[in-house]
């Protein structure tokens, strides 16, 4: 317990530990707790939450009065991962009511990530917000940068916003190799591979501008190649990507569906100078030393409520 005053102001600040429930020790506890009153009034508090040995948030709160703002901070953690390098979960929710008259909103935001090693990365975006003008309360960015310009009227915005990501596998700058025998006596055989996805999904139903979008896409790569004695035996690369767009604007509704992929590959002793879908070279005697092949192909959907469907697709062997 804290008290202090001067020049008319005070402030007092009381901490400690509290289990919720008595009985159980500190099974469920507030630890630590701290609640300070100054000036104001002005009420802040701070508080960490555990069940037994675990932490699982720790939360700020403040009520400010002559402002007339309520802020709620909570961040959310397994301390349990916090000494496992290869795991990382982050979570942080924020509720602010301000009932300023010249800068009256409220905000319910959410943020997730989750990582496993260099192999997935999963990260949300929640937002639902009334009359806010972001430009005036950079404080809270954090929660409200991946809002698009195009739902904000005004300088306010108003809505449901939601953005979703999602990367997972092993991008071709970090292929993983593997190989065996006697590199000494150039007797070796070698594997590489990759694959990797990368999905996001956006939501926005701006209420304000009575507007509704969507948005699903996701790109696709995967490859590799083998290789023995220091010659190549077979090399592909391969790579497809997708999205889906809708949108609710001044009465009318547009979708636009694309889906693309390519594939390229050689095998034996080929270097791909010589174009798709050819032999190689010949380096000794009649016959060609290998292959190089490759497809490519694209289909897409356009949709309006005006205008109708249209459908256009292309296959190629260049």
């Amino acid at each position: 317990f804290t008290y202090s005053s001067g020049s008319g102001d005070y402030s007092v600040t009381v901490s400690g530990m509290v289990t919720i429930m008595p009985g159980t020790g500190s099974a469920i506890s507030l630890n630590p707790l701290a609640v300070t009153v100054r000036s104001g009034p002005v009420i802040e508090g701070t508080a960490g939450i555990s069940v037994l040995t675990e932490s699982l948030a720790e939360v700020s709160v403040l009520i400010d009065f002559p402002n007339q703002l309520f802020d709620v901070l909570a961040d959310l953690s397994f301390s349990q991962f916090e000494d496992i390098d290869a795991v990382a979960l982050d979570r942080r929710a924020r509720l602010v009511i301000s009932g300023d008259p010249d800068n009256q909103f409220w905000m319910a935001g959410a943020l997730m990530n989750a990582r496993l090693m260099n192999l997935f990365d999963a990260n949300a975006n929640i937002l639902a917000v009334w009359n806010m003008n972001f430009g005036a309360n950079p404080q809270y960015s954090e929660f409200t940068s991946f809002v698009s310009s195009d739902f904000i009227h005004d300088g306010l915005a108003s809505g449901l916003f939601l953005e979703v990501g999602v990367q997972f596998g092993v991008p071709e700058s970090d292929k993983v190799c593997y190989s065996i025998g006697w590199e000494r006596f150039g007797l070796t055989a070698e594997g590489c591979g990759y694959f990797w996805n990368d999905t996001q999904c956006r939501i926005s139903a701006d209420i304000a501008g009575s507007q509704f979008a969507l948005y699903m896409g996701s790109d696709w790569e995967a490859g590799g190649h083998i290789s023995a004695f220091g010659h190549q035996l077979l090399s592909v690369d391969a790579w497809a990507n997708g999205e889906i767009t809708g949108l609710y604007s001044n009465n009318q509704w547009s979708a636009n569906g694309i889906a693309q992929g390519s594939i390229r590959g050689t095998v034996l002793s080929c270097d791909g100078s010589e174009g798709c879908n050819s032999w190689c070279n010949t380096t000794v005697g009649p016959f060609p030393s290998g292959v190089n092949f490759c497809a490519s192909g694209s289909i897409s959907v356009d949709y309006t409520s005006t205008q109708g469907m249209n459908v256009s697709a292309s296959l190629s062997g260049e």
